[in-house]
């Protein structure tokens, strides 16, 4: 937490890092810490205060902040990467194709794309039936906890969430790997 605050504090006050990159390490920097804050807090209160109750509903805030935000750390690589080869393959260009627009909109989508495509995930939940005890035994509100308190067919979330995470991670990870198997191919021309 307090790397991240410096960071974004040096990024804000120094004029020379108010470029694309500094941007998009701001975002992924902000986006550990609301990460950050929606776990930290629930282990604090069950460490000094032995609070171990959560209410559905905050657990299903933490689980599609959980999900939406470890799949925009992701695409936020996918954004890093693509600057980073647009600056070794292009460098001639990239002032004009990674700007402050292209950061902006590349913001935007990340938030978009991750937000709605998780949002189901715990409105799914939502709507099951939970029969069964209701203790989690780990101190956040993963989505196999919950199913797993659940006694109601859940095959229509276990697929949901296999999908989303293939398609956001999957995708993640294959753009990352061709991003820098091209920066590699391109150094090795020279």
């Amino acid at each position: 937490m307090g790397a991240n605050a410096t960071l974004l504090t040096t990024i804000c006050m120094e004029t020379s890092l108010h470029q694309p990159l500094y941007y998009l390490l701001s975002l992924l920097s902000l986006l550990d810490i609301v990460f950050c804050l929606t776990i930290i807090p629930k282990v604090l209160a069950i460490f000094w205060f032995d609070l171990r109750s959560i209410s559905f509903p905050a657990c299903f805030l933490q689980m599609f902040i959980l999900n939406s935000f470890l799949t925009m750390e992701s695409c936020t690589f996918i954004i890093i990467a693509y600057d980073r080869y647009v600056a070794i393959c292009k460098p001639l260009q990239y002032s004009f194709i990674i700007t402050d627009l292209f950061v902006a909109r590349a913001a935007i989508f990340v938030v978009v794309r991750n937000g709605l495509l998780t949002m189901p995930i715990p409105i799914l939940s939502s709507r099951l039936r939970y029969c069964a005890g209701h203790i989690i035994k780990n101190c956040i509100c993963t989505n196999t906890s919950v199913f797993k308190l659940s006694c109601d067919y859940i095959n229509l979330n276990q697929r949901y969430q296999f999908v989303t995470c293939w398609t956001l991670l999957g995708s993640d990870l294959i753009l990352i790997v061709l991003s820098y198997f091209f920066n590699l191919e391109n150094c090795a021309k020279y």
